[in-house]
């Protein structure tokens, strides 16, 4: 990041993950923001917001159109 940007979060998002085997377990999104916006976006994403569990949070990376939201996790 360049001098004087900061790095910010968005608040967690429940959503649906939906797993190949049609089962659902509610997860939670957020942006992570370097700076200004930009085309390619980051988002942290996780199972349980208070305790994080390393084995199932992760981060992500995309430059997909659209509500990620909804899809970035299932896509």
């Amino acid at each position: 990041m360049a001098p004087g940007q900061r790095l910010r979060y968005t608040t967690w998002t429940p959503f649906p993950r939906v797993f190949s085997a049609g089962t659902t377990q509610t997860r939670a999104i957020r942006d992570i923001i370097f700076g200004p916006r930009r085309a390619i976006r980051s988002y942290h994403i996780t199972p349980d917001v208070d305790a994080q569990p390393p084995e199932s949070t992760g981060l992500s990376m995309t430059n997909l159109p659209g509500t990620i939201k909804q899809t970035v996790d299932n896509t």
